[in-house]
C-alpha cells in the first residue's frame, strides 16, 4: 500500500551550489521547506534486494532503492561497458527533500538535465536536495556515469483500477511477480507502485487497451535477445503510461502499425545492447510525453517494415508523431532520436520531436554514423516535415547531425532508395567540453537526394552557429538548400 511521509518540517543548513562539491560550507541556513506530504512512497516487497550503492532518505524517511542488473551483453567487443544503475521511483505532489549518501566518497556532482536547474548541498558525505514538481533526473558522481542514481519524481496516481474487475489484469504492491500476460480489448494491465514484475506484456490485433501504473516490468529472467517487455501490435487506441521498464533483451516497447496511441511518464533503463527504447514503426497518430529513456541502441526511433521479427506487415507510413518533454540518455551504440534505417514505406511526415533533453550520447569508437540526432533513410519512404524544436543535447560524444539517405544491410532488397526533405531544427543548443564534434549530411543520388534542411538559432557552446564549418559539417554533391539563420 501507499504510505506518506509524516515527518516534522525541516530546514536545510547549507550552501545550494549548481555543482555539489566535498568542500562545500555551511552558511546560512536555507529557509526552504519541505512538504511532509509532498511525497508519496511505494511498497516494495520485503525480499527485494535493495541497492548497495546507494541509502536514500525522502522527506527524512529511509527509502528503498532499486538496482538495475546487468544480465546479459551482446558483441561484438568493443560494446561491452558496465552499467549499473540504481533507481528511487516516487510520487511528488508538492515540495519535497531527497538524501542521498553514496556509498563512495563524493568529489563532485552533477545533476542531469542541466535544464532542470537542480541545486543541492554537500553536508558530511550526504546530498541533499529539493524537488517541487514531477522530473527525471540523472544524479551523477565523480563523473561517474556508468553507476548513476536515477531520480523519477513521478506525477501522482490520478486512477487505479479496481483489481476485482475482470477487464483489469493487476499486479499488486509488495510482491514480485513472475507472470508474462497479454491484453484483450477494453482491457487494463496494471503495475501497482512498489510491484516487481519479471515478465512481458504482449497486445496484438486489440483496441482500448490501458497498461498503466508505478510499478517496475523487468526482463532480467529472459535469457535471450528477442523478448519485449512491452509490444503493441495492430492495436488501435492505446495507453501506456507510468511503468518503469529494465533490463530488456529485446526492443523495449515497439508500437507495430498502431493507430491512436499515448505513451506517458514511461521510464526505460538498459543496457544489454540489443534494446531500442521506443520504436514507433509503420504506426500513425502517436504521442510519447514525459519519458525518461536510457538504453544502449536508439532511444527512439522512427522505422517501417521490419522483416526480423514475428510481426505482420508494418510497410505503412509513419505519419502525425509528436515526442515531446523527455530525457533521453544514449547509451554506447544506436542514436539518441532517430528516423531509420529501416524505412520500406511511401513516407514518414508530420514529425515534431520538441522539449528533449539529450543529456548522454556515449561513443563506442566503432561507428561513424551514429549521433544525436540522426535520419538514416534506407529504404522508399520519402521523408519530409520534420520538425525538431528546443533540444538541449548535453555532452556529445558522436556525430551530432547525420541525416543520410543510404543503402545498409537494412534495405530491402531491390528498393528504391527514397529522400530526405523540409527538415527544421529549431532552437537546439549543445554543450560540449570534448570540442567540436562532426555532422554529416549525406544524398544517395541526383534523385535520392537531401534538401531543405533549416537550422534555426543553433547554438554550440553557447555561440549561434551560422555556417556548417562551426559543427564540421560534411556533405556531398546530392544535398541542396541546407540554411542557418
Amino acid at each position: 500500500m501507499h504510505f506518506k511521509n509524516h515527518t516534522i518540517i525541516a530546514l536545510l543548513f547549507g550552501v545550494m551550489t549548481a555543482g555539489c562539491s566535498k568542500n562545500s560550507a555551511p552558511n546560512e541556513p536555507d529557509m526552504r521547506l519541505y512538504d511532509p506530504d509532498g511525497a508519496v512512497l511505494y511498497n516494495y516487497p520485503e525480499e527485494a534486494d535493495p541497492s548497495d550503492a546507494y541509502a536514500v532518505a525522502i522527506n527524512e524517511m529511509p527509502y528503498f532503492v532499486f538496482p538495475v542488473p546487468q544480465t546479459i551483453q551482446r558483441p561484438p567487443p568493443g560494446f561491452l561497458n558496465p552499467f549499473t544503475p540504481h533507481i528511487v521511483n516516487f510520487d511528488i505532489a508538492g515540495k519535497v527533500m531527497v538524501e542521498i549518501t553514496p556509498k563512495k566518497t563524493i568529489n563532485a556532482v552533477k545533476i542531469r538535465p542541466e535544464s532542470a536547474g537542480i541545486s543541492c548541498t554537500l553536508k558530511g558525505n550526504t546530498l541533499k536536495l529539493f524537488l517541487e514538481k514531477p522530473q527525471f533526473l540523472s544524479v551523477e558522481i565523480n563523473n561517474d556515469i556508468e553507476n548513476p542514481l536515477l531520480l523519477f519524481a513521478n506525477e501522482p496516481e490520478t486512477e487505479i483500477p479496481d483489481k476485482d474487475d475482470p477487464n483489469v489484469i493487476f499486479f499488486e504492491a509488495g510482491k514480485i511477480h513472475e507472470r508474462s500476460v497479454g491484453a484483450l480489448s477494453n482491457q487494463t494491465v496494471y503495475l501497482a507502485p512498489g510491484a516487481i514484475v519479471y515478465g512481458a506484456i504482449k497486445v496484438g490485433d486489440r483496441s482500448n487497451v490501458r497498461i498503466m501504473g508505478r510499478g517496475i516490468l523487468s526482463g532480467a529472467k529472459f535469457p535471450t535477445e528477442g523478448t519485449r517487455p512491452v509490444e503493441f501490435e495492430h492495436v488501435t487506441n492505446g495507453t501506456i503510461e507510468g511503468i518503469t521498464i529494465v533490463d530488456c533483451k529485446g526492443w523495449s516497447m515497439p508500437l507495430v502499425a498502431c493507430n491512436n496511441i499515448t505513451v506517458s511518464g514511461i521510464k526505460i533503463v538498459s543496457n544489454t545492447g540489443m534494446e531500442d527504447g521506443i520504436d514507433i514503426v509503420g504506426s500513425k497518430n502517436v504521442t510519447v510525453d514525459r519519458c525518461f529513456i536510457r538504453t544502449k541502441d536508439d532511444c527512439i526511433a522512427l522505422k517501417a517494415g521490419i522483416t526480423y521479427y514475428d510481426w505482420r506487415d508494418s510497410r505503412f507510413a509513419v505519419e502525425n508523431i509528436l515526442v515531446k518533454n523527455c530525457v533521453i540518455w544514449n547509451g554506447k551504440h544506436g542514436n539518441g532520436i532517430e528516423i531509420g534505417y529501416e524505412l520500406d514505406a511511401d513516407t514518414v511526415r508530420n514529425v515534431i520531436f520538441e522539449n528533449i533533453d539529450l543529456i548522454h550520447t556515449e561513443n563506442p569508437g566503432l561507428m561513424d554514423d551514429e549521433g544525436s540526432i540522426t535520419i538514416h533513410n534506407s529504404g522508399r519512404a520519402v521523408i519530409h516535415d520534420i520538425l525538431y524544436k528546443n533540444i538541449r543535447i548535453e555532452d556529445p560524444q558522436r556525430i551530432l547531425f547525420h541525416f543520410a539517405v543510404l543503402e545498409s544491410v537494412y534495405s530491402p532488397a531491390s528498393t528504391m532508395y527514397g529522400k530526405i526533405m523540409d527538415v527544421r531544427l529549431e532552437d537546439i543548443t549543445v554543450t560540449s567540453s570534448r570540442g567540436t564534434l562532426r555532422s554529416k549530411i549525406m544524398g544517395y543520388s541526383s534523385t535520392q537526394n537531401v534538401q531543405g534542411i533549416a537550422f534555426k538559432n543553433l547554438t554550440f557552446n553557447g555561440d549561434k552557429v551560422t555556417t556548417g564549418d562551426q559543427i564540421n559539417l560534411s556533405t556531398n554533391a546530392y544535398v541542396a538548400n541546407i540554411t542557418f539563420e
